[in-house]
């Protein structure tokens, strides 16, 4: 092929070609700068700073399971996702999610309390806890997938809501989801 011919095809695919990338990334979700993603655990997260990560076991209903914590502590605030594997249980236990919220309930004051589905067949609870130190505590715990997934945000004042889960679709499995600033 002649240089001549081959200046219009080059010229066309740098046109094209940005096109076609985008195209690609229709079905992924997309995220800002400041927002952690795991896709392993299916987490997707606004962190001050990036997340320290540990596995941990979670004790819900008198069973231990292997879980993964993802969280920030600058002082004594803490911002904390924790995704807990309950693999050989059902997709979706109202009763283990209600378990999961009781030693919530034991931190303080509750002056807001919510049980609703986040998304259809995913329930949940959201509440928001006052300790006697005057602290604030925001949690919410939901379920999906076989697992459970604990939000947590305590401060002294926290100025952003908690919200949870905005779940995308990836893989057939939702991102677990929050924003919160500490």
């Amino acid at each position: 092929m002649s240089k001549c011919h081959r200046a219009p095809l080059v010229l066309l695919s740098c046109v094209a070609l940005p096109f076609l990338q985008g195209a690609s990334q229709l079905d992924e979700p997309t995220y800002d700068d400041n927002v952690y993603v795991n896709c392993q655990y299916r987490v997707a997260a606004i962190f001050p700073v990036a997340p320290m990560i540990r596995d941990i076991t979670y004790r819900v209903a008198a069973r231990n399971v292997p879980a993964r914590q993802f969280y920030t502590q600058q002082g004594a605030d803490i911002l904390s996702v924790i995704v807990a594997d309950f693999t050989n249980g059902p997709a979706v236990d109202e009763n283990l999610v209600a378990a999961a919220t009781i030693p919530l309930y034991q931190l303080g004051e509750v002056r807001f309390e919510a049980k609703a589905e986040y998304d259809p067949g995913i329930p949940g609870r959201q509440l928001n806890i006052f300790k006697a130190d005057g602290r604030q505590h925001r949690a919410s715990v939901y379920m999906a997938d076989q697992e459970i997934v604990r939000l947590r945000v305590e401060r002294d004042h926290i100025d952003s809501t908690l919200s949870c889960p905005a779940s995308a679709k990836r893989e057939g499995k939702g991102i677990h989801s929050m924003k919160s600033a500490i």
